[in-house]
């Protein structure tokens, strides 16, 4: 499986500078928790995702190129409404 490779992690996302919607916290808390570290990228997208929740949205992480992103979406429509580069990787 693809993300089932050991990856490293840096550039975590500053948080809210030049974007328009802030990063939700507990996002920023486990991209800077990753930053430096070496573990399994299927590891990493796990731990975003059990703190990606935002009320009234439907939210998905996903691995573009060298990064993980967070999409959000309004719930139960096609409406997408923001995505984030949550932090970048490359391979150990």
């Amino acid at each position: 499986m693809i993300n089932d490779r050991l990856a490293v992690f840096y550039e975590p996302h500053p948080g809210l500078l030049g974007c328009t919607a802030r990063l939700p916290n507990a996002v920023k808390a486990v991209a800077d928790e990753l930053d430096g570290k070496t573990i399994l990228l299927s590891d990493a997208i796990a731990k975003i995702k059990e703190v990606a929740e935002l009320e009234d949205k439907t939210i998905e992480v996903i691995v573009f190129a060298d990064a993980i992103l967070l999409k959000v979406w309004r719930s139960n429509t096609d409406y997408f409404t923001h995505c984030w580069r949550v932090i970048k990787f490359r391979d150990a």
